[in-house]
């Protein structure tokens, strides 16, 4: 049998969803599982052994976009088709493909496309629960929780990420901290690029022996620009360097990582690596990471939470968390000297 899942759009959660795909083709071995996703995201799913092949679509469909994905999924004859996104637009791309059988949550106004709309749930289960009650619905009963939420990175992809860092003067055999001081969702995620700046200079003036490493993507490097600028010490802007992959793969040489909550803090719970995660207008319990050693920082005020992506008044949440409660923690990581093993 030929199962198609249409993957989530966004970094955090196509690892949340991890534990479903994985909990699909445990239940269903036999199956084919293939993977529908947006260009800049396949590389989330490599060395996926559950997924038998990943299909790329553009990252925005329009109808001659959607008539071409259409005809190269119809070639594969799928017979079920699974939807971890909630828009209409995904569940018509599916149903344009010939995939009747089709599940997803009934959103967008796309329940009559659907062969079996499961009811959007309204609960603070973390988001992991969103992608694996759905396969539940898939199998007709409740799925066990204890699928891996954990990215596959090869030992070749290791040995060239490794060298691509001492190109960039990076000792790869000394403590590195990982810090993504952006989030794509919108500035209410992220903590002040002046908060940030401080705190990287206290780091070097108290552990002059760790690197830190900025990662983001090419948008975001005039942020970090502001924060290093003045800053020299033991400092490496990686934003734009990479691709995701090499990311991926350079988050996993961390000896720890600092972040908003943003889909690189997602990337570096998969992998494990000793994490301090800052929340502000978001529900730690729905989206924390699910890493046993990770420290969230966070502080309820009375407008959270908020789905703002720009906040319209004085970012009170982010406000509460100060340089001093943040460096505390990072100076805590730094001595007890974690290792990161793959």
């Amino acid at each position: 049998m030929n199962i198609v899942v249409r993957s989530p759009n966004w970094i955090g959660d196509c690892i949340m969803s991890l534990p479903a795909l994985r909990a699909l083709k445990s239940n269903f071995p036999d199956s084919n599982i293939f993977l529908v996703t947006k260009k800049y995201l396949k590389d989330v799913f490599l060395n996926i052994d559950e997924i038998e092949d990943i299909i790329t679509i553009p990252d925005r469909l329009n109808l001659k976009n959607m008539y071409l994905v259409s005809k190269k999924l119809k070639k594969i004859r799928f017979d079920s088709g699974i939807l971890f996104t909630n828009s209409f637009s995904s569940a018509l791309l599916f149903r344009a493909s010939g995939i009747k059988r089709l599940l997803g949550y009934k959103k967008d106004f796309r329940g009559f496309l659907l062969y079996n709309g499961v009811k959007y749930p309204k609960n603070n289960n973390h988001h992991i629960f969103f992608y694996i009650d759905l396969i539940g619905k898939f199998f007709e009963r409740k799925i066990e929780e204890n699928y891996s939420g954990r990215l596959v990175i090869n030992q070749d992809e290791k040995v060239k990420v490794k060298s691509l860092l001492l190109k960039e003067g990076i000792n790869i055999s000394k403590p590195i901290i990982g810090i993504s001081p952006s989030a794509a969702y919108g500035t209410a995620k992220e903590w002040f690029p002046e908060r940030f700046k401080e705190l990287i200079i206290k780091i070097n003036e108290n552990r002059s022996h760790v690197q830190i490493i900025f990662f983001g993507s090419k948008k975001e490097n005039f942020k970090i620009l502001r924060i290093l600028d003045g800053i020299e010490s033991n400092i490496f802007n990686l934003a734009g360097k990479l691709s995701l992959r090499e990311s991926i793969v350079s988050i996993s040489l961390c000896s720890f990582f600092l972040s908003n909550d943003s889909g690189l803090m997602h990337v570096a719970s998969s992998l494990q690596v000793p994490l301090i995660a800052i929340f502000g207008p978001t529900i730690p319990v729905k989206t924390a990471p699910l890493n046993k050693k990770v420290k969230v920082l966070h502080h309820k005020v009375e407008c959270w939470p908020c789905k703002y992506r720009d906040c319209p008044f004085d970012h009170k949440c982010m406000n509460a968390i100060k340089v001093e409660e943040v460096f505390k923690e990072v100076i805590s990581f730094i001595d007890n000297e974690y290792e990161v093993t793959i």
